[in-house]
């Protein structure tokens, strides 16, 4: 018997695993590209998460062949809505702690 490499026998259980799918990455790679392109033209978008994938390749007829990695919601917002904007460094960023305010050494 030959021995295998951890890395392989990790890669084996996670494909053995009912969530993985080697499809996935190349999805979300494919994604970024379409969320960026929808934008570009004015359209918002939002990926889904937390669906069902068995149950969304009955609802559009998907083959069993072929794989749901995600979904997408576009469209055109009713109204504009302005960004929330990011959390300060301060909201963010603690010194070894929860809530230890972070300072940089001197």
């Amino acid at each position: 018997m030959t021995p295998s490499l951890p890395a392989l026998d990790a890669i084996a259980r996670r494909r053995a695993t009912r969530h993985f799918d080697p499809a996935k990455p190349l999805a979300e790679d494919l994604l970024k590209t379409i969320l960026g392109a929808a934008e570009s033209l004015g359209v918002a978008s939002a990926p889904m998460e937390g669906f069902d994938p068995v149950r969304e390749k009955e609802a559009f007829g998907v083959p069993g062949d072929h794989t749901v990695c995600c979904l997408v919601a576009p469209g055109h917002a009713s109204k504009p809505q302005a960004s929330p904007g990011r959390f300060g460094s301060s909201d963010v960023c603690y010194e070894e702690h929860f809530g230890q305010p972070w300072t940089l050494a001197e």
